[in-house]
């Protein structure tokens, strides 16, 4: 950076870049909150998404036999 003032369309494009880059700083860090969050939260969802397909997988493996026990049983 250099300390005397620039004039002119100099000027303006070292603004501008200066401006682009604050946005890009920006999303970055919110884009970076959000992958906190989610790395915070996400292996919950995770595992609560595993859990879920592994319990249902269970019941449906055992539902036809689950409902012959228990026509057997009711027998």
């Amino acid at each position: 950076m250099v300390n005397s003032p620039a004039e002119g369309p100099e000027a303006e494009i070292k603004l501008l870049t200066f401006i682009k880059m604050g946005r890009i700083v920006r999303n970055y860090k919110a884009s970076e909150s959000y992958y906190l969050k989610f790395r915070d939260y996400g292996y919950i969802w995770v595992m609560g998404i595993f859990g879920y397909f592994l319990v249902g997988s269970l019941f449906l493996a055992e539902g036809f036999q689950g409902f012959s026990l228990l026509r057997k049983v009711g027998r």
